[in-house]
């Protein structure tokens, strides 16, 4: 049996690397390459290699999570916290799968970008999830408990950013306007918050602390960092 899975595992290493994590449980790899091919997803076609780090910082899961080192996109690291450039990577809709480079692919792929959309009364599904559609099916967007969980402690984007990259991120608003020259940092959170907004872990500068917020209206253009429980 041991050979078996063996050969299981290596054949899932080989043949779709993005998955290679899935052949274990209580286990974060090291580093995820994932080979994105722009379409319904990525945004952009390339090999992106995620470093992955352990972490409890997001709640009591047991074993704590495995967290990408990057954004979804982020094919640089940031240089800096304030680097936003670099540190951003694909923009998303709430609950939508598909991933932008910028405002321009955005634009130019819908007709209007703030054209309603069908509302979503419920939380970002996995079928939909971007992490787990592009990194595997364990990985998927915080939820808003996991992100009160990652605000304890008031952490800013200055102390995450040697630890996890983190870093000032652009954004689009909910009127189609690129935010280029941010110096906030938010992420969408997995969670239906109402009628027109999601949750969002927001900090207002780099030296502000995370806090969690009503929300960002669905169509704002917001960037994600993927999580998985150790124990999946």
């Amino acid at each position: 049996m041991k050979k078996v899975f063996l050969i299981i595992c290596i054949h899932a290493i080989l043949g779709t690397v993005a998955y290679a994590q899935d052949c274990y449980t209580g286990f974060c790899p090291s580093s995820i390459t994932v080979h994105h091919k722009a379409g319904l997803i990525s945004p952009t076609t390339g090999d992106i290699t995620y470093n992955v780090i352990s972490t409890t910082a997001f709640g009591a899961a047991s074993g704590g999570y495995c967290l990408l080192d990057r954004n979804l996109g982020v094919t640089t690291l940031p240089t800096s916290v304030s680097d936003y450039t670099n540190g951003t990577g694909w923009f998303f809709q709430f609950g939508r799968s598909k991933g932008w480079a910028s405002l321009a692919t955005i634009t130019a792929g819908l007709t209007t970008y703030t054209t309603a959309y069908a509302t979503p009364s419920v939380s970002w599904s996995a079928a939909n999830d971007p992490c787990a559609l592009l990194i595997g099916p364990s990985w998927r967007i915080p939820t808003q408990a996991e992100g009160v969980g990652f605000t304890t402690g008031a952490p800013t984007p200055t102390t995450l950013y040697t630890s996890w990259k983190m870093s000032t991120t652009s954004y689009i608003n909910q009127l189609g306007t690129a935010i280029t020259s941010s110096i906030v940092s938010q992420y969408w959170l997995s969670t239906y918050n109402s009628a027109t907004m999601g949750y969002v872990a927001y900090a207002a500068t780099a030296t502000g602390t995370y806090s969690i917020t009503s929300g960002q209206y669905y169509n704002c253009g917001l960037p994600v960092r993927c999580i998985k429980n150790f124990a999946n």
